[in-house]
């Protein structure tokens, strides 16, 4: 594209002193202005200049006799040859107050555009304006682009605005019609415009937000699609465009290994209207330059930011970790230990049952604590305590933390906040670190039933994740996780308890989910994978999961099996209280310590989601605490 500007420039006299102060440059005192029609024109218009007189002192010197003005119009530094006509000298007559002059500019054989600079001078006359540049093409070209970006990148799943301008108004409605290169470009964006109209005086149209359409990570490139335009005015021109459309999934890696393929920002707090101000007032954080909050305005019924869970999921509920002053989790006010921990008014109990306190015992006042980023942290310590449960010496080497919510029944000191029934899917994002070995955290849920009248493994167990870190082959055990079913009265001492183990990264943030579908149906799933599905008809024994068996639904447990039966093997409470099983990197560790610690044996979760489809129902299920305050 050949560049052409054209400069109203002062010769003679028109000096540049190196010694004149920025503030004379800024505001120079000319009594002759010069003022052009406009700034861009296409081939057969006229452009205008108008050169003026004002009513100063000095004004009135100039009007006294003829003066002479010199035009000249430079193409890329040489004589411009686009008009038909051009004046080069004209006279200033006296006593007028300002002189026009044209110069018509041809009417064909333009190519693309031109950046002209038009000078004009005056000998011995200063002249405010006496360089000006203006546009001079074939056409009057259209560019559409989107609307507020710095490149026409659009990313899939997300919307943007397109825009047509032109540089000076139009002078009539100009309406732009947009054709796709190829057909196919058409399926990737919901409500793209066929037509942009920039209405008569204006130089911009805009249209409605144009969706990007996801392809479900079927393809992981970023693809280009051109467009032409076209507008029925021979005077102008729609400069073609491309959209790159940006693959969202570009950057994730395998779906077994990245929580992305169920959320793009996993990390992003969900708050209510009820915990909205108290949200804004968290801390920020940075993604390169750009300053973030972490949280994401949401609401009961809201439907599932994944585009392939939104049209079967809506949230219900959510425990979100975080430490807001007034609300479940104070910001500024620690217990006696210096924690933040998970307690009855948070809507916790503590899981401290014979078979949890056999190796430890249970303090949630003491292992647990809602950081300052936001997630619980459970952990373990070598600290020693004394057993609520249990029979014969309750003495225990190890303290640790286990929690359970939503249980209904006997044997309960928190009315439930959520009914996990048929219908409901758990997401929990989760991480287990530390020197595991011997451990095995894990996220379950129990049917309520077994707080009744009926016995385990009939009450039914969803294990949505446990790791079993064996005290041999410590590498490849803590990178392995189960999930399984456990239900049906055992024959011969078997229940069913079909299952499915994946060798993932458990140190790092993960997204474990199970899908009670409907009566005779669950979905287990690690971040973008579904793992297993389960039903009623996989075996013989009676299924557990569903309104008949637990009326009052499941209840969510989360705990620590320290020195466990798996993954320790069979040990006397002496041996456990010895330490002998466990990583004396671990052991070393005071209780302060193992506040802190990279070594400490923990599990992290950042939160909790509770969605429901179309087959949910609460009838029949015990009564939730309404007044609880988690989300």
């Amino acid at each position: 594209m050949k560049k052409l500007m054209i400069f109203l420039g002062l010769l003679g006299c028109v000096a540049c002193n190196d010694d004149k102060t920025e503030e004379a440059l800024a505001e120079p005192k000319s009594p002759l202005k010069v003022t052009l029609n406009s700034t861009s024109f296409c081939q057969g218009e006229t452009l205008t200049a108008t050169v003026s007189i004002d009513d100063t002192e000095e004004g009135d010197a100039l009007r006294q006799s003829d003066f002479t003005l010199y035009f000249e119009a430079i193409d890329n530094g040489l004589h411009c040859d686009l008009f038909t006509e051009f004046p080069y000298e004209v006279t200033f007559p006296a006593d007028s107050e300002s002189v026009t002059v044209d110069f018509p500019i041809k009417e064909s054989g333009i190519t693309g555009e031109h950046s002209v600079k038009l000078w004009v001078s005056a000998e011995g006359r200063a002249i405010e304006g006496a360089a000006q540049t203006v546009t001079i093409s074939d056409y009057h070209y259209v560019t559409v682009s989107v609307k507020n970006a710095t490149s026409n990148d659009v990313i899939e799943g997300q919307s943007f605005v397109l825009q047509a301008s032109i540089a000076v108004p139009a002078p009539t409605n100009l309406v732009i019609t947009l054709t796709p290169e190829e057909e196919a470009a058409t399926a990737e964006f919901t409500n793209f415009p066929s037509t942009l109209t920039i209405a008569k005086g204006e130089t911009v149209a805009e249209s409605a937000e144009i969706a990007v359409s996801w392809d479900n990570g079927e393809t992981q490139d970023d693809r280009d699609w051109n467009f032409t335009g076209s507008v029925a005015n021979e005077k102008y021109a729609v400069r073609g465009f491309t959209l790159t459309r940006i693959d969202a999934d570009l950057a994730k890696g395998d779906r077994l290994l990245d929580e992305r393929w169920v959320y793009d920002y996993p990390d992003r707090t969900f708050y209510s209207s009820a915990t909205k101000a108290l949200y804004l007032v968290c801390p920020s954080y940075k993604e390169g330059d750009v300053l973030m909050t972490k949280s994401t305005e949401y609401g009961k019924g809201s439907k599932h930011p994944n585009r392939t869970l939104a049209d079967t999921w809506t949230l219900l509920n959510a425990v979100e970790f975080q430490a807001l002053d007034g609300w479940s989790y104070s910001r500024t006010v620690l217990n006696a230990n210096g924690v933040r921990p998970a307690l009855t008014a948070n809507g916790w109990g503590a899981q401290n049952t014979a078979a949890i306190e056999e190796t430890c015992y249970v303090s949630n006042e003491k292992f647990t604590n809602v950081t300052d980023d936001g997630y619980l942290r459970m952990w373990a310590a070598k600290a020693p305590g004394q057993a609520s449960t249990g029979s014969g010496d309750r003495t225990r080497t190890f303290g640790a933390a286990a929690l359970y919510a939503n249980k209904i029944g006997a044997n309960t000191a928190v009315p439930q906040h959520t009914v996990i029934t048929v219908g409901t899917r758990i997401e929990v994002r989760a991480r287990i670190r530390g020197a595991l070995k011997g451990f095995n955290y894990a996220i379950w849920l129990m049917g309520n039933s077994n707080n009744a009248s009926t016995a385990w493994p009939d009450c039914g167990e969803i294990d949505i994740m446990e790791n079993p870190v064996m005290t041999s082959d410590v590498a490849g055990t803590i990178k392995t996780v189960h999930q399984t079913l456990h239900y049906g009265t055992p024959v011969d001492d078997v229940h069913a308890n079909p299952t499915v183990n994946k060798t993932i990264e458990p140190s790092e943030w993960n997204i474990y989910w199970v899908e009670i579908v409907d009566e005779n149906t669950i979905n287990m799933g690690i971040n973008g994978v579904t793992t297993r599905t389960f039903t009623s008809a996989d075996n013989s024994f009676k299924w557990a999961f569903n309104r008949e068996m637990n009326p009052n639904g499941l209840h969510i447990l989360l705990t620590t099996g320290l020195a466990a039966e798996w993954s320790c093997g069979d040990l006397t409470l002496e041996e456990i209280n010895s330490g002998s099983w466990a990583d004396p990197q671990f052991t070393a560790l005071s209780y302060e310590e193992s506040k802190s610690s990279d070594l400490t044996p923990r599990m992290e979760i950042d939160w909790i989601r509770y969605w429901i489809n179309e087959n949910y129902t609460t009838a029949g299920a015990g009564a939730v605490n309404t007044a609880g305050k988690f989300f």
